[in-house]
């Protein structure tokens, strides 16, 4: 699914999404992925294959945000510190009605560029729980 309209929320609900949700959309250039980092695989003396599976797939978004207010940058840095970097999840919407996918932040810094007076940059990468 597309990006349409980017929302971050407490829980499934999207609870106190006001707070943590930028204005603006994030710029055309998602980045999605898929991370099967979960498998382990241990060979025998013989060479034979045994693999495990701790969890299965997990998607990932990274999110570049471009032209943010210091409102928007402060509701991201309330979702950061919220989160308290990686260690709590949030919810997230692709589409800023259905909050399906409980992430986690991937980055332990949130940095912000300042592209003109008060106009900020950043970029948020997260991975389902």
């Amino acid at each position: 699914m597309a990006v349409t309209s980017a929302k971050f929320g407490e829980n499934d609900s999207g609870n106190n999404n006001a707070n943590y949700s930028p204005s603006t959309n994030p710029q055309i250039g998602i980045r999605y992925g898929r991370n099967y980092n979960g498998i382990n695989i241990k060979r025998a003396y013989n060479n034979t294959a045994y693999t495990t599976q701790k969890y299965g797939r997990k998607r990932s978004w990274t999110l570049n945000y471009t032209h943010l207010s210091s409102a928007d940058k402060a509701k991201l840095e309330a979702l950061f510190e919220y989160t308290v970097g990686q260690l709590k999840p949030f919810f997230f919407s692709e589409d800023g009605t259905n909050y399906s996918f409980e992430v986690r932040f991937l980055q332990s810094t949130l940095e912000f560029s300042e592209v003109a007076y008060n106009v900020f940059s950043t970029q948020l990468s997260f991975e389902e729980v």
